[in-house]
């Protein structure tokens, strides 16, 4: 595929669990609970040190291939300034966070710690890494257009776009979700745990443990599933999971004083007031994913 030069690449890199336990641990002082966490959980220990050596790989290899770097945290990840470049350096919860903003930018995953990391979206690994940037030099790679989902609140556009998934729920875990439903030309009422509402990326995690069906990477379509549906009130559920099609959209009007949309996980909290509405389709943009064989 051939596309302009890539010259300017962000780098958000993920803060380790050891990092923020350092971090409240010299806060208050507690040099002793550094000792405790290394001694206790190793694992955690293990990840930590994978990751910062892949950092300073990473930082290394795109040095010494000419690219010009501007490194930031998965805490400050909103995208400000013009790049050619987006590269991750974590697991698929730093790939999420980025994402949310990146417009026409590339993208590329390195899963830093794989023994330790879920990196389904990461196309490379450190050892994988050198080879994709050189391919990247000569313009000899493929890219993945990747469907996400956009919201609208209000009927105004939200900023953040929605890689995998978007759920709808009560602020709190155990708290029940009301709301009515409309998609297909079919609405209701329904209480519930709340509603996943997938991607086809999306597709093999949250809403795929709560019952849903896997989807081809590349497909346009959205899935949704309504989450342990209340059928004491509503015996007849009729939207209880399904797949819309590309085109179409899923909207929801909310019945409840504490309710969110959490976009890809807990970081993307959108808090939500009773009689918002909430429509949800397919993002004009998709996002631009080099891939992991060219």
């Amino acid at each position: 595929m051939k596309i302009s030069k890539l010259n300017k690449v962000l780098v958000v890199y993920k803060t380790t669990a050891f990092n923020e336990f350092e971090k409240r641990a010299h806060h208050h002082h507690l040099k002793v609970s550094i000792q405790t966490f290394q001694s206790q959980f190793p694992d955690f220990m293990e990840a930590h040190k994978a990751h910062e050596y892949s950092l300073k790989q990473v930082l290394s290899l795109l040095k010494k291939h000419g690219f010009l770097v501007t490194l930031r945290s998965r805490r400050s990840s909103h995208l400000k300034g013009k790049y050619d470049l987006v590269l991750t350096v974590g697991g698929d919860g730093t790939f999420l966070r980025a994402s949310h903003t990146v417009a026409d930018e590339l993208m590329l995953g390195v899963n830093s710690a794989p023994g330790h990391s879920v990196g389904a979206l990461c196309s490379v690994t450190i050892n994988e890494l050198e080879n994709k940037l050189i391919q990247i030099k000569k313009n000899r790679f493929c890219v993945s257009n990747l469907n996400r989902l956009q919201i609208m609140l209000n009927g105004k556009p939200l900023k953040m776009f929605a890689l995998n998934d978007v759920l709808l729920a009560n602020r709190s875990p155990a708290g029940t979700s009301r709301y009515h439903i409309k998609t297909g030309g079919v609405s209701e009422e329904q209480k519930s745990s709340g509603v996943w509402v997938s991607t086809a990326s999306g597709s093999t995690a949250a809403i795929y443990a709560a019952g849903g069906s896997q989807m081809p990477r590349l497909s346009k379509r959205i899935q949704y599933l309504v989450r342990e549906a209340y059928r004491s009130n509503y015996p007849n559920i009729k939207l209880k999971k399904g797949l819309i099609a590309p085109g179409e959209l899923i909207e929801f009007t909310i019945k409840m004083h504490e309710a969110c949309l959490f976009i890809d996980g807990p970081d993307g909290k959108i808090p939500l007031q009773f009689g918002d509405h909430v429509v949800i389709s397919n993002a004009s943009r998709p996002l631009r994913v080099i891939c992991k064989k060219n």
